[in-house]
């Protein structure tokens, strides 16, 4: 693959992303303008199937790429996610609305397969860094798609926002008909069952993980902007916009700072980036705007230390034939935890007020941390009574072409600390 063609497939992932987040901040505002639908209940039950859905579709398109090549995939999705945009423009109704943009997310959620698709083209050395730039690209395209929705809310009509997510679609399609033209294509990778044991333990282990840590990290998130706006006094979309990107900067400065330092990255500094995390929810609980902010700085920063590590170690415990897979299925358990975040997340709100959204993400997040210890360090010291390899370092280790063989294993052991 050319650096080209990897721009490309990036740049497919962000036009997704921006398009995916111009509303996510945005949808109480969204409900009370359109529909004057402001119960807090019914908005998180809409988010929480929201989440749902693309849970739950992720896996299947993951299913069906090992039949049919991804980019040709890809290209019938978006088409179809363009159709449901434009329907859910139209919608007056709020049925027909439940239904279309369902739809939508459903079809959307297919561009997750680049992802896996490009690493499973990476070498293995590379993984960290691709996985670094695609956090930020993540981060960044959630800034524009946050300002975006911001500026819609405050000086247009709410809905054009499908508008240009059918725009974005539409020029994902470009894109994908532009490298399939180029002969860029899965299809000459066939997946196969290459899980040894210890691999598929490791694997459950790690969604496990991040279930608990994904569901503590977003109990603020979909309820930010309107709990700034009790803290700070003031209504305007777009500030409240710039405060929930924060974490976003954060990601990029994260991601200069590994660049240049120039060193591998420890899967064993997500004892610091979690505690990090929590400190940053914590602050973010305080009634002072200032406070607010600085936790979101702090948060930000610890949150892409986190995810980049928990994505390397999940590419690190997986084989490239599997990469979809195995990454669909930790998706899955990471977006349950989203979505029992945005059901406990309504409830919160309701019951006790949006402070304690992150006071109960720090405590979560600790929670996630003493998970992480008990199942990996656990059985780190299981495996060195049995004389196992400790688990040490984390250079990102040597695929074996063979699941029979013992390297992959004793490689996957050796990154936690």
């Amino acid at each position: 693959m050319t650096s080209l063609q990897k721009s490309l497939l990036i740049a497919v992932t962000a036009v997704s992303v921006v398009s995916d987040s111009m509303l996510i901040p945005f949808y109480p505002q969204y409900f009370a303008q359109v529909f004057q639908i402001d119960d807090p209940y019914y908005i998180a039950k809409y988010l929480a199937i929201y989440c749902l859905v693309v849970m739950l579709a992720f896996p299947l398109w993951a299913q069906l790429a090992k039949w049919v090549a991804v980019l040709p995939l890809l290209v019938l999705t978006q088409m179809l996610a363009a159709l449901m945009s434009v329907a859910c423009f139209m919608a007056s109704d709020i049925h027909w609305f439940w239904l279309s943009s369902l739809l939508m997310m459903f079809c959307k959620a297919s561009y997750l397969l680049v992802y896996p698709f490009l690493l499973s083209r990476e070498r293995a050395e590379k993984h960290g860094s691709t996985i670094g730039l695609l956090a930020v690209v993540v981060e960044f395209g959630a800034i524009f798609g946050a300002l975006s929705g911001g500026v819609l809310l405050a000086w247009f009509d709410p809905r054009q926002a499908f508008l240009m997510m059918a725009g974005g679609d539409l020029l994902q399609i470009i894109v994908c008909l532009g490298l399939m033209a180029q002969g860029v294509d899965s299809r000459h990778r066939k997946s196969g069952n290459f899980a040894v044991p210890a691999q598929k333990s490791a694997l459950a282990k790690l969604a496990t993980v991040k279930l608990l840590f994904f569901f503590s990290a977003f109990l603020g998130y979909h309820f930010f902007t309107q709990y700034w706006a009790s803290v700070s006094g003031r209504q305007h979309p777009v500030l409240a916009a710039a405060v929930f990107a924060i974490p976003a900067a954060m990601a990029l400065l994260g991601l200069l700072i590994n660049h240049y330092r120039g060193r591998a990255l420890k899967v064993s500094a997500l004892i610091y980036t979690v505690i990090l995390a929590a400190v940053g929810a914590l602050l973010q609980a305080a009634p002072e705007p200032a406070l607010v902010i600085l936790g979101r700085l702090i948060f930000g920063w610890a949150l892409f230390q986190s995810f980049v590590r928990f994505d390397l170690l999940l590419f690190q415990c997986s084989h490239p034939t599997r990469y979809t897979q195995d990454y669909s299925l930790v998706r899955m358990a990471q977006s349950t935890g989203v979505l029992l975040a945005v059901y406990a997340a309504g409830a919160i709100v309701v019951l006790w007020g949006g402070a304690w959204l992150f006071i109960a993400s720090a405590m979560g997040l600790c929670a996630s941390l003493i998970l992480f210890v008990i199942l990996f360090y656990g059985a780190q010291h299981a495996d060195s009574d049995k004389n196992n390899p400790s688990l040490s370092g984390i250079s990102p280790p040597a695929i074996p072409e063979h699941p029979t063989t013992h390297k992959h294993t004793t490689a996957v052991s050796q990154e936690l600390v």
